[in-house]
């Protein structure tokens, strides 16, 4: 038995991530059990495979909830510099980084 989707790795909505993730985990599983004749094994592989970049983006999501939902003034102004003084390059960079894409 094995877990996939919001089941394997809730996650908050901020990132948008919960479908996509688990249409990557579809995926993933779909190939691992492809690739390795016994089933059994092949759970074992996508869990592997899957783990870490799955646990990543359910933090990164509760991360910018809390960013996001700040009450706090001081917070709030430090959050919203940071984002708007970041250069476009470095953003991008981090989203594809997270989301485990581009160069």
């Amino acid at each position: 038995v094995t877990l996939l989707g919001d089941a394997a790795h809730p996650m908050t909505p901020n990132l948008g991530q919960g479908a996509g993730q688990a249409l990557v985990d579809a995926a993933s599983l779909g190939e691992a059990l492809a690739r390795n004749p016994d089933p059994e094994r092949a759970l074992r592989v996508y869990e592997r495979h899957r783990a870490l970049p799955s646990a990543a983006l359910v933090l990164a999501s509760r991360l910018a909830g809390v960013a996001g939902q700040s009450e706090n003034p001081g917070l709030i102004r430090l959050r919203d510099n940071a984002f708007r003084g970041a250069p476009d390059p470095l953003r991008r960079a981090g989203l594809e980084r997270m989301l485990g894409y581009g160069g």
